[in-house]
């Protein structure tokens, strides 16, 4: 007869018991801290790019150490097929890499000029003067 303490479904089906009585839901809290740990990398500016670097030189650099049989591991991790020469698929993925980058830079927020009429100028300028006197 198999001993039910060491049967390895009864030891996981009592681990979920155990979560389940102290009344929170853990799946959740992970991804609550999983989303709140990404928002502040994209604050903090924290660089998660698959290329590990915001420097397109930096990486041709990295991509000019590799051998060609790790070229070709990299080339289907941005939608390319390998080839077989070394310069070519050198000069793809850096300007992949190059063209990643331009992206993030025009995804910057720029502030909105606001136009305003004559009459809501004069209005704010009234404020103003009341507020100081």
């Amino acid at each position: 007869m198999e001993n039910p303490t060491t049967n390895p479904d009864n030891v996981e089906s009592k681990a979920q018991k155990m979560q389940q009585a102290d009344g929170k839901d853990h799946k959740a809290a992970e991804e609550k801290e999983l989303r709140l740990k990404k928002t502040y990398d994209v604050v903090w500016a924290r660089n998660h790019s698959k290329f590990k670097t915001l420097d397109p030189e930096e990486y041709l650099a990295r991509l000019r150490a590799m051998t060609k049989l790790d070229l070709m591991h990299e080339m289907p991790k941005f939608g390319y097929v390998p080839r077989n020469d070394r310069e070519s698929m050198i000069q793809t993925l850096y300007k992949e890499c190059r063209r990643h980058i331009a992206a993030l830079k025009t995804c910057s927020l720029k502030p909105v000029p606001i136009s305003v009429n004559a009459r809501a100028r004069a209005i704010h300028q009234r404020a103003a003067m009341v507020t100081v006197a």
